[in-house]
């Protein structure tokens, strides 16, 4: 749209101004929309042939009125008429300013242009908003004022341009060779570009406006006179203080000479950085031919890739980067690149040393000197591949040992049961454990364990046939796939194998370590036809294996399932028998064999099961301790004995056992001084028990933890002594109060003389301490006597009292202080 200086007739101008006066009084101080009825219906004059009114309908703007100077402009009657049927423009601008105007609530202005024999005829719109009586319907009045000046389309687009069109008339000499030319006429883009006024322009001569900024512009533009072609070239003028590129055509007609002066500065910071980005580009760019597949650019980089000098590469093809074996696909997508293109994958690239890289192609095809061209940015992806192997290898591999992980296991699980159904395969599924890894991973840390785990990994592996496949699970958990031979006689063998191979000992870091093996088979299609049902499978026969004394292994047999399923509901039972309160404590004496007096009591958990009846501890204590519930329950023994405790008549001393894994605790100090505030029980009434299976690994926290527990005023008993564990420093380290023989020397008392050495040992390893000494487990008089002249102090079993309910201690005292009595007689 091409817009002439504004020189609007000013009687037609003043026809606006009123229109727009009028409006304004027609909607008063509240600016409220007027009415048509109001502003048109009166007397509008000579006005109203340059006034339309439009109603904005569903389908758009439509002339309701139009007078006939608007409708000439327009050029055609448009009574009627929606205004997107009008010419493009008129609909436009008119649409344009009616919108705003619609919008605002306010009058809005607009300038439409119309081409007619040549010429521009430019209109000034002013619309105004309103609304009628008769309609719900928006309307606008439009007033379109005429402006005097009409100039010529090509003076318009002279105008209306940038460049620098400048018209000449050549000056001939006596000679008639030309010498200069004269400026005919010149646009404001070429007095902006030679930094002068059009005035100064017109009739001066190109010699003295351009020739001292470009000293050959007039010889080379009379040579175009004489060949009467048209010509292009580019030449820097230096301009207000910097060099301007510019591009000159040039055409003759006759002695007339048409010249176009382009600014081409952008065009030339395009093209430098266009070479930055190409030639110092870090990414590899090479442009090649379709046809002959020769390259025909190359940068630095791609250079530096290939190993290749510039010449040389220029000498080569697509196909002499590419591996023999792929050149004809090469070739083929080569030839076929449309557009745009980006490799799927990366392909394989020879460098000049002949070494192989992996390179992924963005390529595009471009017009390059009248061929098809392609131009290519290659991406080195070689260390990314590696690195992506390195991590799908990670991914399916154990970090330790590098055997498969789980991942992989069950794919190679699923493989072999394809074959199987296929080809009738052998598949089995073996799941091994490491027996006493926690204790070798306790005593000895968890270095040592890595260690341990990776020379494991080298026997298994060792030790299992071609076929088959050994994978670490978690931990200490392996699993083999067995494959072909799976018979249970070469299966047999296998397992033999295996377990002897990890019965041998491990050096590691100077220590002989010592473990042993329990192995689950499962065989497919008897025990399992899909990979989790084998697997789960084999995990039970494991789970039956370790039951059955470890360093062995087991077939699955369908009544392992049955009984695993049996312990899975008594775990969920237990879960609810927390929550049910179903658990309940029962209480066993403990007496002092100097005084023969009731010192205290044990506090022993058992389980009142609705169905099941009265469960024993051996059937759900290491289901607890498996599942992790035996914490929530241990502590809701604390709180049950602390409580039972308070509400004795006597101030006996309740003792609690506290399992390996409430021990290692971190909530446990804060749960013994919960329930001593709670219950008001005082600490010093309060004794527990641990196991000194507990104490071998992380001897500095254990050590903080009891003397935590010391300072609060508890005792502190050693549980279960001499099972295999014993160490006497610790006993010299931690800070005990008592210390419990097992049951098992007092059991073996009668039998075997060692055993009772042993009770005299400790009994005076404990004197020698400050520990008092307790035997449990005693169950006659003799066993009594016995232990009282070994030197024990206290003692405790069913000779005083099988463990009762809380409820039954009234009835214990009786009992007890008559044992006292005849254990006096008998003295």
């Amino acid at each position: 749209m091409f817009v002439s200086p504004r020189r609007s007739n000013p009687t037609i101008a003043s026809e606006a101004i009123a229109l727009t006066r009028r409006w304004r009084a027609a909607a008063g101080p509240r600016r409220e929309v007027p009415l048509y009825e109001d502003l048109v219906l009166g007397e509008l004059g000579p006005m109203a042939e340059r006034c339309g009114v439009l109603a904005r309908k569903a389908e758009g703007w439509a002339f309701m009125f139009a007078g006939e100077r608007i409708e000439a402009w327009i050029g055609r009657t448009v009574r009627s008429t929606l205004l997107d049927e009008l010419p493009t423009h008129a609909r436009r601008a008119i649409a344009e300013a009616a919108d705003r105007a619609l919008a605002t609530g306010t009058p809005a202005a607009g300038v439409a242009n119309r081409i007619l024999d040549g010429s521009v005829l430019t209109v000034d719109l002013t619309v105004l908003p309103l609304a009628s009586r008769w309609s719900s319907e928006p309307w606008v009045l439009v007033h379109a004022a005429p402006r005097r000046e009409t100039i010529s389309l090509v003076e318009a687009i002279v105008r209306a341009t940038d460049d620098a069109l400048i018209g000449l008339s050549a000056l001939r000499g006596a000679d008639g060779a030309v010498f200069d030319f004269q400026i005919v006429t010149a646009n404001e883009g070429a007095a902006r570009l030679l930094g002068r006024s059009r005035e100064s322009l017109a009739f001066g001569r190109l010699g003295e406006a351009v020739e001292p900024l470009a000293p050959d512009i007039v010889s080379r533009l009379a040579g175009v006179l004489e060949s009467g072609e048209r010509i292009s070239f580019e030449i820097d003028l230096p301009l207000t203080g910097r060099i301007v590129p510019v591009r000159v055509n040039a055409a003759a007609f006759g002695d007339l000479l048409s010249l176009g002066i382009t600014d081409i500065s952008v065009f030339r910071d395009r093209e430098a950085r266009f070479r930055l980005l190409y030639e110092d580009n870090p990414a590899p760019v090479w442009v090649y031919d379709v046809e002959t597949l020769r390259f025909l650019e190359v940068n630095r980089a791609a250079c530096d890739l290939y190993g290749y000098d510039r010449d040389t590469f220029l000498g080569l093809t697509v196909l002499d980067i590419r591996p023999q074996s792929e050149r004809a696909r090469a070739a083929e997508i080569a030839r076929t690149v449309c557009g745009s293109y980006a490799a799927s994958e990366p392909f394989r690239h020879l460098r000049a040393d002949g070494s192989e890289i992996a390179v992924l192609s963005y390529a595009r095809s471009i017009e390059m000197g009248g061929s098809r061209a392609v131009v290519v940015l290659g991406v080195d992806v070689t260390e990314r591949e590696r690195a992506e192997a390195k991590i799908a290898h990670m991914a399916l591999h154990d970090a330790l040992t590098d055997l498969p992980n789980r991942v992989l296991f069950r794919e190679r699980v699923d493989e072999a049961l394809s074959r199987l159904r296929r080809a009738g395969d052998g598949v089995a599924v073996l799941c091994l454990d490491l027996d006493h890894f926690k204790a070798v991973n306790d005593t000895l840390g968890h270095p040592v364990g890595d260690k341990l785990l990776t020379q494991v990994a080298a026997r298994l592996t060792a030790n299992v046939r071609e076929a088959d496949m050994v994978a670490r699970l978690s931990g200490d958990e392996f699993a083999i796939v067995a494959r072909d031979a799976c018979a249970p006689q070469a299966l047999d063998a296998l397992a033999q194998r295996l377990v002897a191979a990890l019965d041998e000992p491990f050096e590691i870091d100077g220590h002989q370590v010592v473990i042993g093996l329990s192995i689950g088979i499962a065989i497919a299609p008897a025990d399992g036809a899909d990979a989790d049902t084998l697997i789960k499978n084999a995990d039970i026969a494991l789970y039956r294996a370790k039951a059955e004394g470890r360093r062995g292994y087991r077939f699955f047999e369908a009544s392992m399932d049955a009984r695993l399923q049996a312990r899975r509901l008594l775990e969920l039972d237990l879960r609810e028998a927390v929550r049910r309160g179903e658990l309940v404590l029962h209480y066993q004496p403990q007496m002092d064999t100097e005084h023969d007096r009731i010192t205290g009591f044990e506090a022993l958990l058992r389980w009142q099961h609705p169905t099941r009846g009265l469960v024993p501890p051996a059937d759900f204590i290491p289901v607890a301790e498996e599942t992790g519930l035996i914490v929530p329950i241990g502590e809701w023994v604390v709180r049950r004995a602390c409580a039972d405790a308070t509400a004795w008549r006597e101030p006996y001393r309740v003792a609690v056992n506290l399992s390996p894994a409430q021990f290692k605790s971190k909530a446990l100090v804060a749960s013994i001084v919960h329930a001593l505030a709670d219950t008001r029980l005082p600490a010093q009434r309060l004794e527990l028990e641990i196991t000194e299976s507990v104490l071998l690994a992380e001897t500095e926290g254990n050590l903080a933890t009891l003397h935590a527990l010391k300072q609060l005023g508890v005792k502190i008993s050693l549980d279960d002594f001499g099972t295999g564990y014993s160490s006497l420093s610790y006993l010299r380290s931690f800070p005990f109060d008592k210390i419990k023989i097992d049951r098992s020397f007092v059991r073996e008392l009668s039998e075997r003389e060692d055993s009772a050495a042993i009770i005299r040992a400790i009994a005076g390893l404990g004197q020698s301490l400050g520990m008092a000494t307790m035997a449990e487990g005693v169950e006659t008089r003799e066993q009594l006597e016995r232990l009282r002249t070994l030197g024990l102090t206290e003692v405790q079993g069913y000779l005083l009292s099988p463990p009762r309910p809380a409820d039954a201690f009234p009835e214990i005292a009786p009992r007890i202080t008559s044992a006292e009595r005849d254990a006096a007689d008998a003295a």
